[in-house]
C-alpha cells in the first residue's frame, strides 16, 4: 500500500466517521508487527489509526476477538492508564473503502526497550500487573474457554522449508526435536493452569507500553482474555527484566516480581507447571511466522520478510528462555 493510497484511504474514512479535515500527511508509526499504525492530524485533534491487516480479518471470529479486546481495554481503562479505541457511530471496528480501521486518541510517549528498561518501569509494569489480575473483570461478551492443548506439525514447515531451499532452514531443522518436546511439555502445563484464569492484555511486551512523564500508558490490547496470571507473570519477567543481552537482571527481577506481589500472592504458585508453559506463546507466534516465512499465510514479499525476521528471532527467544528455566525457578522460589 503506497503513501498515496494510505492519504486516501484514511481521508475517505475521516471525511465518513465526521473526524474532521487532515491537515498533514499521515505518517507511519513502527512497532506494528501484525496490522500498520498512523499518526493522523486534523484541525483540532491528533489521532493513532490502525489499519488491520486484511488477511488476519478475514479469519473465523477474529473481528469479534478485535472488539471484545477493545472491550476489555475500555473495562481497565477505569482503573489504569490505558489506551482504548474510540467507539464512533457504536463501532469500535470502522469499515470504509473494504477495509477496516480502529481510531485512538494520539498519546505523546515512547516506548521502552532493553537495555533501557529502568528498576522503575519494572516497579511499574510489576505493580500495574498485579492490579490487572486482581481487579479480575468479568466482561459477559469474553468467554472462558478451555486451554486446549495445541499441537503444532512442525515435521510439515522443516519438509516445505526444505522444498523452497529457504537460507534459514538448517537453523529451523536443528530446532525441530525440541520444538516437539517444548510442544509437549506446554500441552501437559495447560489443563492445570486452566483452573485459575484472569482477564488481561495478554502481551505486555515493552512495544506495548507508552511511558510519558514516566507513567505507563498499555495499548494495543487485541491479545487480550482469559489467561493464568502465573502465566502472564513468567512472560512480563522475561520481557522486562532483560539487560539487553539476553540475560535476566536478578534485581530487576525481583523489582518487578515484588510489585507484583503488593497485590498477587505467589507463595503457592506451582512454578515447574507455569515455567513449562511459558514455551507456549513463543512456539504460537513460531507457528504463525513460519506460514508467513514460507509463503503459506501470503504471497507478499513484505510479509515473507517480516515472518523470516520472526522466525529467526522466536528460535533465539526459545533458546534463551530454555537456558534460564533452571535459574528462573531458583529466583522464584527464594
Amino acid at each position: 500500500m503506497s503513501n498515496s493510497e494510505i492519504y486516501i484511504d484514511i481521508d475517505e474514512l475521516f471525511h465518513k466517521y465526521k473526524l474532521g479535515n487532515i491537515t498533514e500527511e499521515p505518517s507511519s508509526i513502527s512497532g506494528g508487527l501484525l496490522h500498520k499504525m498512523f499518526k493522523v492530524t486534523t484541525e483540532t485533534n491528533k489521532y493513532a489509526v490502525k489499519w488491520l491487516n486484511p488477511s488476519i480479518m478475514q479469519r473465523k471470529g477474529v473481528m469479534e476477538n478485535m472488539i471484545n479486546s477493545e472491550r476489555i481495554a475500555y473495562a481497565f481503562s477505569k482503573h489504569l492508564p490505558v489506551i482504548a479505541a474510540l467507539k464512533i457511530d457504536n463501532q469500535i471496528v470502522l469499515h470504509s473503502n473494504q477495509k477496516y480501521y480502529m481510531v485512538f486518541h494520539w498519546i505523546e510517549g515512547t516506548s521502552v526497550f532493553p537495555p533501557f528498561i529502568s528498576e522503575k518501569h519494572c516497579y511499574e509494569i510489576g505493580s500495574s500487573l498485579g492490579k490487572i489480575h486482581r481487579l479480575n473483570i468479568a466482561i459477559p461478551e469474553v468467554k472462558k474457554h478451555a486451554n486446549e492443548s495445541i499441537s503444532y506439525n512442525w515435521q510439515q514447515y522443516l519438509v516445505k522449508g526444505k522444498e523452497l531451499n529457504v537460507f534459514w532452514i538448517d537453523t529451523y531443522a536443528a530446532m525441530v526435536d525440541k520444538l516437539i518436546y517444548w510442544n509437549t511439555l506446554s500441552n501437559e502445563s495447560k489443563a492445570k493452569l486452566s483452573e485459575f484464569m484472569v482477564i488481561s492484555h495478554g502481551d505486555l511486551d515493552p512495544k506495548n507500553v507508552m511511558w510519558h512523564q514516566d507513567k505507563p500508558y498499555f495499548i494495543d490490547w487485541e491479545a487480550a482474555g482469559y489467561v493464568n496470571p502465573y502465566q502472564e507473570l513468567i512472560e512480563v519477567l522475561n520481557y522486562w527484566a532483560n539487560n539487553g543481552n539476553g540475560e535476566i537482571d536478578k534485581v530487576k527481577f525481583n523489582i518487578l516480581l515484588n510489585a507484583y506481589n503488593e497485590s498477587m500472592s505467589t507463595k503457592t504458585v506451582d512454578w515447574d507447571c507455569v515455567l513449562n508453559s511459558g514455551y507456549a506463546g513463543m512456539l504460537g507466534w513460531l507457528e504463525y511466522n513460519l506460514k508467513r516465512a514460507l509463503g503459506i499465510e501470503s504471497n507478499d514479499e513484505k510479509e515473507k520478510k517480516l515472518g523470516v525476521e520472526q522466525v529467526i528471532g522466536t528460535i533465539k527467544e526459545l533458546e534463551r528462555y530454555d537456558n534460564q528455566l533452571v535459574l528462573l525457578k531458583r529466583w522464584l522460589s527464594e
